[in-house]
């Protein structure tokens, strides 16, 4: 792939050194060339046909030569115009580059997306129909959006839902055992305090009580 780019590159850039012959020869005297050094023709071919990947293998080039991510991008600035290339772009690339990463196509980034089997997803509600949407998703490797999504279709929704609010009431569900109003801790603590009182008294007046 490396080496039909390059005969690629050197074909058009040929062509572009045959065409700018002639776009000199014909050249009114004087005349200020245009940015970085290249023709008219020559913007025109680095326009319509520089494509990214053809940048890049020279990119690739200048870090085999050991050039640094600024030597490089002023190599290509003065070869192929001042908008050609960024030191970002080649600093990003270079980093590719040293974990020897040499794939100069962009990656498709239109993730597929992945499959839910609703056969296992059926089978693990119903084994435990408390489960959250997120272990879910971990065990079946699908996003918690999938699995909502999965869930709603084959009608398994409306009863996780019962569960949780099941579950829910019976976290926040009032405490059993109640004492005119109050909690049995709470009654605990008055007996204590009445106790206390009534043994105060007792003490003042000069007698003994066992609690």
């Amino acid at each position: 792939m490396l080496a039909a780019a390059c005969d690629k590159i050197s074909v058009e850039y040929s062509a572009a050194s045959e065409a700018d012959k002639h776009w000199r020869s014909t050249a009114v005297p004087g005349k200020k060339e245009a940015s970085g050094n290249l023709s008219p023709y020559e913007g025109k071919v680095l326009n319509e046909t520089m494509k990214k990947t053809h940048l890049r293998v020279i990119m690739l080039h200048e870090f085999k030569l050991r050039h640094s991510v600024s030597e490089a991008t002023q190599n290509i600035k003065m070869a192929w115009g001042e908008d050609s290339a960024n030191e970002r772009a080649v600093r990003r690339w270079y980093q590719k580059f040293r974990v020897g990463d040499v794939d100069l196509e962009d990656k498709d980034r239109s993730r597929r997306p992945a499959k839910c089997d609703d056969g296992r997803l059926k089978e693990r509600v119903e084994a435990d129909s408390r489960g959250t949407v997120r272990e879910m998703g971990r065990e079946l490797q699908v996003s918690r959006t999938t699995i909502s999504r999965h869930l709603e279709a084959i009608g398994k929704v409306k009863k996780l839902d019962k569960a949780r609010r099941r579950h829910t009431r019976s976290v926040f569900r009032k405490p059993k055992y109640v004492v005119r109003g109050h909690t049995s801790s709470q009654h605990t603590r008055n007996c204590i305090s009445r106790v206390a009182s009534h043994e105060s008294k007792n003490s003042a007046n000069g007698s003994d009580v066992l609690v």
